[in-house]
């Protein structure tokens, strides 16, 4: 009988730590910075004033932060989804860094042309920059891509990591 209880202890304290080894692995998953090659096709290029943003924080010390908020004037912004992406200014490389969605109704109150732009702030934790961004090295160009009410977007902010980082302090 003890062996029996011993054995189904085993089976149960297995089980439970691959739960949370598949938890963990989806949630590095989400927040991974990934090198690609944009695929544009899909994705209506634009610069300008296109979009408006605006960036609270930016820190990429440590772990890295952006928070802030991007809409597209005009258009009321139900359905959102925001990435940040990092574009060699020189080069082909670009980094998506996926963004979590921030309720943003001070934007809506703000912007008081009776269209909602309650989803359009982000809030991006870039836990593994350092390692794949050479900061130092290379200028990077700040993108976003956007998806708003189903149509898609890539917002070219013409402006460099460097220049945020200037206008932030």
């Amino acid at each position: 009988m003890k062996i029996e209880e011993l054995q189904e202890k085993i089976v149960w304290i297995i089980s439970i730590g691959f739960i949370f080894i598949m938890i963990g692995g989806l949630f590095l998953k989400h927040y991974e910075v990934r090198n690609v090659l944009f695929e544009s096709t899909k994705c209506q290029y634009v610069t300008g004033n296109e979009f408006e943003y605006c960036i609270d924080v930016f820190s990429l010390k440590n772990d890295g932060n952006i928070t802030g908020w991007l809409i597209k004037p005009e258009e009321d912004m139900n359905t959102v989804a925001i990435k940040v992406v990092f574009k060699q200014k020189n080069g082909k490389k670009a980094y998506i860094i996926p963004t979590t969605m921030q309720e943003r109704k001070d934007v809506s109150d703000a912007m008081a042309d009776g269209k909602n732009y309650d989803h359009s702030g982000f809030d991006v934790k870039m836990y593994n920059v350092s390692k794949k961004l050479d900061v130092q090295g290379k200028e990077y160009v700040v993108w976003f891509y956007v998806k708003i009410n189903g149509k898609e977007y890539l917002y070219d902010t013409q402006k460099t990591l460097w220049d945020i980082s200037e206008e932030m302090q």
